[in-house]
């Protein structure tokens, strides 16, 4: 593919992206409130006003029922709990004002409070600090492993055979300690040997001197450093993000913790 190809190509899916995103953006939203509420009343709701719908019912009776359900949809939406009932919101209100409990205090610790038997579950904090250590560890070994791949040779492998192999700058060696290792002058040394020799451990050779050797080497070198990077850099962010979401989860299970035990209850372990 030449370069005008790719910029025309380019293009076109910058065009289709621009002509999509707002319907991507639109269905990330609805599954979003569909997943914190349970239901897209909400989110029709919205639209139907949108779209120029009358808001309001003429019918009195109507306009409560409706009033009570946007009520109902509003609250799960603003709490992030899945309550069954408008009976069941004010149960709970009065069980969180019975233990003088506010209700922003328990949207914190939400995915442990079960809205049909209204009472906390104590979360396993020795399971959370474990893996919030865990993922910490992690975290910190795949930084490490990015600055080391930042200074280390470049990795290659020999598709026909699989053979893999490093090269440095004057270097050229196989990954396993007791392989093969030849500097550039050795390779052109060794250069018609190699080329006579049809054995699979000449062909690794042979294509691994061919790139030391190459003008291009240089160049080859640092793109597939910069992979290496790229590939180690994908893995830090995926144990950072990780990360972040176990500390966030032991806090969460700390605060459920807190709550649980200002609440007479009888409850199992999570």
């Amino acid at each position: 593919m030449n370069t005008e190809e790719l910029v025309a190509r380019s293009a076109q899916f910058l065009d289709i992206m621009k002509w999509c995103t707002p319907f991507i953006i639109l269905v990330c939203v609805f599954v979003f409130i569909r997943l914190r509420v349970g239901s897209a009343g909400f989110v029709l709701h919205r639209l139907w006003a949108l779209l120029g719908g009358k808001k309001d019912f003429v019918n009195p009776t109507l306009q409560k029922e409706a009033s009570k359900l946007d009520d109902f949809e509003k609250i799960k939406y603003v709490t992030g709990i899945r309550f069954h009932n408008l009976a069941s919101v004010t149960t709970t209100l009065g069980w969180l004002k019975k233990h003088e409990i506010g209700l922003e205090e328990l949207i914190r610790v939400r995915g442990y409070f079960d809205p049909k038997e209204i009472s906390l579950r104590k979360p396993n904090l020795k399971g959370h600090r474990f893996v919030s250590k865990m993922a910490m560890c992690l975290f910190l070994a795949s930084a490490l492993l990015v600055f080391v791949v930042s200074y280390a040779p470049a990795w290659f492998s020999v598709k026909k055979t699989g053979t893999d192999f490093w090269v440095s700058q004057d270097t050229v060696r196989m990954t396993s300690s007791d392989g093969w290792e030849f500097t550039v002058d050795e390779c052109l040394a060794k250069k018609a040997d190699l080329e006579k020799d049809e054995s699979p451990s000449a062909f690794d050779q042979r294509v691994a001197c061919e790139l030391l050797t190459s003008e291009q080497k240089d160049e080859t070198v640092k793109s597939a450093i910069r992979k290496q990077i790229g590939l180690t850099g994908l893995v830090f962010l995926v144990f950072g993000i990780w990360m972040i979401s176990a500390a966030k989860s032991l806090m969460m299970a700390v605060a459920a913790v807190d709550l649980h035990g200002r609440v007479p209850q009888v409850q199992s372990s999570e």
